[in-house]
């Protein structure tokens, strides 16, 4: 009987471990997780998505519409996978009668500009692409548009024969289109076939189906084209750059050779762009036709006409055909303008017909600034306003060169620099004097020790055409600025 009440006491024992067992191990494990948080409570954990100490979402609304996780002050984008579903493959070897997936490619640019649906992507293998006029079917939506993009940044090459045809490598008229790494050129024998000078006949052309935005129907229609890390070469055939007519139109981080311009349209942001010459008018980086919270930013344009918040458009397509101004509520900052031909004389930044906008921090070296009308008379700029800017003559005139300094209402000049100019420096209440002392004239912006640019600015704000905040005051590295401010772009 004993015998038996210790087998079963045993029996039992061996019960109660093989369920107690697991259980402790499930309470050690978990202690040891919360030992691991409170040891690094600025972790990121991948799996639930826990944010520990000062973590948190973040949406960056004017870039690519992503979000970025916070961890303390540093900016970290979150991984967002390419669902395998969503995207489709181009190849120079491949076939348009392909299902167009990695292993059996589609051959063309258009065939995939016919397909993609909203959400999707076209992956362009390195290699060249000889066609014509690029067009779309479909839109995409803000947050799921419709992308064509390089796998390989400028491997892919679009060599257009569009020109013949006085039309756009790339021609958009559909809303949400991107297109993300592709150089654009044009084919060999390719001609000019525009009769005269024609804003189609450019890289890139993005239409909006309203082609006269006015107070009573303001939209464009179609909106939000992007183009972004692209590169136009200089084509003796191509009139102009890029050109955008739709609402919240993006060009960023791409190389041009030509021009990028903006027309009646509202919130077209130009940045991080390295813009070298101009169009067939002359123009570099400019907006005009009632363009309406415009912002420029963070470019560097080599040898040639600058920067202008306006120009000359006037007709019956821009937002007031009465009075006709060019631009409304727009800005210039943080970039520089370089005459690296040393002769001549070319604008730095100026404005044509623009109202309530502004020029702030940035760098022109041998080039003027300008105030004139747009493409009447009476349509001057109005209230115009330039501060921190270092503007390097190179021993001609500040206002020269036949662009004017004329305007209406309140000139606000006031804490710029100045420096070997021959005459035309505007009236300041509070001048920078002395040479500007970059660490590189050339190539490298930054002020050495000692720059009477250094502190000698003014913080400054800037209000959009609705009333709304458009921030100016990060410098060209991305960095908030404080008070006292730096002249020049950092």
């Amino acid at each position: 009987m004993k015998n038996f009440n210790i087998k079963k006491l045993s029996i039992l024992l061996a019960l109660i471990l093989l369920f107690a067992l697991p259980l402790l191990l499930i309470v050690v494990k978990h202690q040891q997780n919360i030992n691991s948080r409170a040891a690094a409570p600025d972790q990121l954990e991948a799996e639930g998505g826990i944010l520990g100490g000062n973590a948190k979402i973040q949406t960056d609304s004017l870039a690519s519409g992503g979000q970025y996780v916070a961890l303390g002050t540093s900016l970290t984008p979150t991984p967002t996978p390419n669902p395998i579903t969503n995207a489709f493959y181009v190849s120079p070897t491949g076939s348009d009668s392909n299902p167009g997936t990695q292993v059996s490619p589609w051959t063309t640019i258009q065939k995939a500009a016919n397909t993609l649906t909203a959400g999707q992507t076209a992956i362009v293998l390195d290699g060249t692409y000889t066609q014509a006029q690029i067009t779309f079917a479909n839109n995409g939506t803000p947050t799921n548009p419709i992308t064509i993009k390089a796998q390989n940044k400028w491997g892919a090459i679009l060599a257009s024969t569009s020109s013949t045809f006085c039309s756009p490598s790339f021609s958009i008229d559909k809303s949400w289109i991107t297109i993300d790494g592709i150089r654009i050129t044009t084919a060999p024998g390719a001609v000019n076939g525009c009769s005269s000078p024609s804003s189609a006949n450019g890289a890139a052309r993005c239409w909006g189906t309203n082609d006269h935005p006015n107070p009573a129907n303001p939209s464009t229609g179609t909106v939000g084209c992007t183009f972004r890390n692209v590169k136009v070469d200089y084509s003796a055939v191509k009139d102009v750059g890029i050109k955008t007519n739709q609402d919240y139109a993006l060009v960023e981080n791409s190389e041009i050779h030509n021009s990028i311009e903006a027309f009646n349209s509202f919130s077209p942001i130009y940045r991080n762009n390295v813009v070298y010459g101009s169009d067939v008018w002359g123009t570099s980086i400019f907006g005009k036709g009632g363009v309406r919270n415009m912002q420029i930013y963070n470019n560097i344009v080599h040898n040639g006409n600058g920067v202008l918040i306006g120009g000359a458009a006037g007709g019956s397509t821009s937002w007031d055909d009465v009075q006709q101004f060019e631009a409304y509520n727009s800005v210039a900052y943080d970039n520089v303008v370089i005459n690296e031909s040393g002769t001549g004389v070319t604008v730095g930044i100026g404005m044509n017909g623009a109202v309530d906008s502004a020029v702030f921090n940035n760098v022109i070296i041998g080039g003027v600034i300008y105030l004139w009308s747009g493409s009447t008379p009476t349509a001057k700029s109005t209230n115009p306003t330039f501060k921190n800017n270092i503007v390097v003559c190179n021993n001609t005139a500040a206002t020269n060169g036949g662009w004017g300094w004329d305007w209406l209402g309140t000139l606000t000049t006031d804490y710029n620099l100045f420096y070997n100019c021959t005459g035309g420096v505007p009236s300041q209440t509070h001048p920078i004097t002395g040479n500007p002392n970059f660490v590189n004239s050339a190539s490298d912006w930054h002020l050495n020790s000692g720059s009477p640019a250094i502190g000698t600015g003014i913080p400054v704000t800037f209000t959009g055409y609705n009333g709304e905040v458009i921030d100016v005051s990060k410098n060209f590295d991305g960095l908030i600025r404080t008070a006292p401010w730096n002249l020049s772009i950092y």
